[in-house]
């Protein structure tokens, strides 16, 4: 997948953080660091949801374009709009489609709130519309506005943005360095987990290999380690054929996932409704997991599940596992990644354009 979603959101490799890194609980009294939900989620101990939102889900979600035109000077276009309302507009109509088609507590969980979703994307928009070897027109951002707020909802939570919004080719040539993909001729940076700096690339189509799980093409996600759409409700599953989030492969073909108070049990794919912050219980029931803020022990905490609030990342501490989430000038590292906007540029967190990369 070359982002997350669309324009501005290179900031929600979205549900990915409901479903990296939920430990399961059942069985051990929540020690349990085994993989594998029913949705073909991977699952760790550290509990954390703060995955690739800040970075994997970068370039899809960026709405990039290539260097045909200019829509960071400031200067209302022929449609009167100047590229940062056009790109608040775009941060709207997203932010409010993803509470849409997901839950309050995916934005809590992604974002911290609708309005902090609504101004970290809008920002992410510009930084990247300003991007050297990129350009963006007004018109593709609004346009782009416009089909968010009609997307189906079955496609959103499966990485299928809108056409609209797929990335245009930049200025940047394969091996280039890059941050997002609006700067490269194949609008695809390839950047590692946690990292603000990759190199403009081909994307993988389908069946090709992800060995870093970033490399996909448009409407594609890794999966076991190979690019492939997401399936949605009914639709066939299996390895490498993951459900799209919310939804269990069982019987071979996608369902929906057990209600909240009832029986589940991750060993055989029955797993609980991630979107909604949910898991399955020592009890093997579905039970409601709760949030933490930055400071706050998170992951399996007295058997209950805390996922960290939005921008913050659950990582190793003094005595356990904790949010963080470091900002300007901060250190940062893969495990530890950097509050979004910013992003990981050689151990230390930045905000995307104010380095070259090499």
């Amino acid at each position: 997948m070359t982002g997350a979603l669309g324009w501005g959101c290179t900031l929600l490799t979205p549900l990915d953080d409901l479903s990296d890194g939920v430990p399961a609980v059942q069985g051990d009294g929540g020690t349990d660091t085994s993989e594998g939900d029913a949705s073909g989620e991977d699952v760790s101990a550290e509990g954390s949801v703060e995955a690739d939102a800040t970075d994997a889900g970068v370039d899809s979600a960026d709405g990039e374009t290539g260097p045909s035109a200019d829509a960071t000077d400031g200067d209302a276009s022929e449609t009167g709009t100047t590229a940062e309302q056009a790109c608040a507009q775009q941060a709207a109509a997203f932010c409010e489609r993803v509470v849409q088609c997901t839950s309050a507590f995916s934005m809590s969980v992604l974002y911290g709130d609708v309005a902090t979703c609504k101004m970290t994307v809008g920002q992410h928009c510009l930084l990247v519309a300003s991007a050297d070897g990129a350009g963006v027109t007004v018109p593709e951002l609004l346009q782009c506005a416009t089909d968010y707020q009609s997307h189906p909802c079955e496609d959103l939570v499966a990485y299928r943005w809108p056409e609209s919004c797929r990335p245009k080719a930049g200025a940047y040539a394969n091996g280039a360095g890059c941050w997002t993909g609006t700067q490269c001729a194949s609008a695809h940076c390839n950047v590692n987990p946690g990292q603000l700096c990759g190199k403009c690339a081909t994307p993988a189509t389908a069946g090709q290999p992800c060995p870093y799980g970033l490399e996909c093409d448009w409407g594609l996600s890794c999966q076991a380690g190979q690019c492939a759409p997401m399936a949605r409700k009914n639709e066939a599953c299996g390895p490498g054929h993951t459900c799209r989030f919310g939804l269990n492969c069982v019987g071979l073909a996608c369902s929906d996932a057990p209600d909240l108070g009832a029986a589940c049990d991750d060993s055989t794919g029955v797993s609980c409704n991630l979107i909604n912050g949910q898991y399955c219980s020592a009890a093997m029931k579905c039970e409601q997991g709760s949030l933490a803020s930055i400071g706050d022990a998170c992951g399996v905490v007295s058997g209950q599940v805390k996922w960290c609030l939005g921008g913050s990342t659950c990582a190793p501490g003094e005595g356990g596992n904790y949010c963080q989430a470091p900002g300007d000038g901060d250190s940062c590292s893969p495990s530890v990644p950097c509050a979004p906007p910013d992003a990981c540029y050689l151990g230390v967190c930045v905000l995307p354009g104010s380095v070259t990369c090499p």
